[in-house]
This record gives C-alpha cells, sequence and structure tokens, in this order.
C-alpha cells in the first residue's frame, strides 16, 4: 500500500516534519552562536577588562580609608610623667588623710571636710588623666592625648614640623597647655617635658600643636612622609576633576 493512503499519515507526517526540524536546529544555532561568541568575545573581555581597571582604581583609592589601612597606626608612644604623678597622687593622699581626720562635729568643720573630700577627688581625677602621655600616629592623623583629653590632627592640615629641645630655651612645662599666637591664634602644647614635636596647621583657630617625645627625629621622619602622601593624593584628585 502506498504510504499516501496509509490512514496515520495525515497525523504522523508533520509530528515527524517537527521532530527533524528540532533536531536541525541546535546544531544550527549552535554553530551561529559558537561563531558569534568567537568574534564578540575579544571584545567583552577588553570592555570589562577597562571597567574592571577603572572599579580597582576607585577601590584603591578609598579602600585606604575604607578598609582601615589609613587608620593602620605606624607609631605609638607612651611617656609616664613621673612629676605629675607625684605631685597629684601626694596631693590626693595628703587632703584625703586630711578629710578622714577631721571629725564633723560643727557646720564648719564638716563644710572643710566636704571640701577636701572634694579636692581628694580632684587631684584623684587629675592623677588619672595626667599620668601617662601618648602619642598615636597613622598615615591619616595623628591624636595626641592626656587621659580623656586629646587632640586629633589631619595630615592633610599640616604644612610643616619642627623639634624644640632645651638647646632653644624652651620651657620645660608639664601638662596640657594655651599659648597666644601672632593673628589671634593659639598654641596647644602637650607636655612632659624636653623635646618637643611642633606641628603647624593651616586652618583653624589652633594652628599649632605641640606634644613632647623621646623619638623627635623619627617622628619628624613619619610626619614628612604622611604630608607627602596627604598631598599626592590631594593632587591626584585635583587632576582627576580637570579630566
Amino acid at each position: 500500500m502506498p504510504l499516501g493512503f496509509f490512514g496515520g499519515g495525515p497525523i504522523f507526517g508533520p509530528w515527524i516534519a517537527r521532530r527533524k526540524a528540532q533536531s536541525s536546529t541546535p546544531s544550527a544555532a549552535g554553530k551561529n552562536t559558537g561563531e558569534t561568541g568567537k568574534k564578540k568575545k575579544p571584545e567583552r573581555m577588553e570592555k570589562l577588562g577597562k571597567r574592571q581597571l577603572e572599579e580597582q582604581r576607585h577601590i584603591r583609592a578609598g579602600e585606604l580609608e575604607y578598609s582601615g589601612l589609613l587608620r593602620q597606626e605606624i607609631y605609638r608612644e607612651r611617656l609616664f610623667v613621673k612629676k605629675l604623678f607625684a605631685f597629684f597622687a601626694l596631693a590626693c593622699v595628703a587632703t584625703g588623710i586630711l578629710a578622714v581626720s577631721i571629725r564633723p562635729a560643727d557646720p564648719q568643720t564638716a563644710a572643710s571636710r566636704s571640701m577636701l573630700v572634694f579636692l581628694a577627688v580632684i587631684f584623684f581625677f587629675l592623677l588619672v588623666n595626667f599620668s601617662i602621655l601618648s602619642i598615636r600616629i597613622t598615615f591619616n592623623d595623628v591624636v595626641v592625648r592626656f587621659g580623656m583629653f586629646n587632640f586629633q590632627a589631619d595630615w592633610a592640615d599640616v604644612t610643616d614640623a619642627y623639634v624644640v629641645r632645651a638647646k632653644d630655651e624652651a620651657k620645660n612645662l608639664y601638662g596640657i597647655r594655651m599659648q597666644n599666637l601672632p593673628g589671634g591664634y593659639w598654641r596647644i602644647t602637650y607636655s612632659a617635658g624636653l623635646p618637643r614635636v611642633v606641628l603647624r596647621l593651616e586652618e583653624g583657630a589652633i594652628r599649632e600643636l605641640a606634644f613632647t617625645t623621646m623619638e623627635p627625629e623619627k617622628v619628624l621622619t613619619f610626619a614628612a612622609e604622611c604630608m607627602r602622601r596627604k598631598r599626592s593624593a590631594a593632587e591626584k584628585v585635583r587632576e582627576a576633576a580637570f579630566q
């Protein structure tokens, strides 16, 4: 019997044709996609490479700040201020002993006792806060601290640094002091003796920060490197803004 007259021909004929078409289209599509993929792949890789480089530049510009590398400590120094410790310790003990020895027999002695207790608390507070001077330097800033009293200066604001020694006829100061400068500005000094490093600041009412250190040459080296990095970063930002 001829196939054209077979009863299942009208039913199975279209199904067979669709199967042949489906089996032939993936190979053709695979060839087309393979050829187009081979042609477009280099361009895509180049574009991705440029994008990755741009992203890396942005990341490298901010990673020092946000990943903590700029805040990484590169120098730390702690100085025990013996003279301040001895003075405040003796004053605290003396006022405490006097306060305990006084018996509040009348309102006047009770008031004097309360005053001595208050002075003992004040001297203890000064003893805790002014016994140790700490210096912390990172690539981003320098922090000088006496207990809970600290001063932070960004290296971008520092314009110069120099050392003051005993031969410069500098006063051997202790504690935190404020000194007048020409133009109505101030110098803040965190002092535990000599020598001291002085940083000149560009902005603000306080234009100089002075602090005692036992290794002034090392501090000046770190200061010069941190200032150089800040200036180069600022120049790169300006160049990128003009581009």
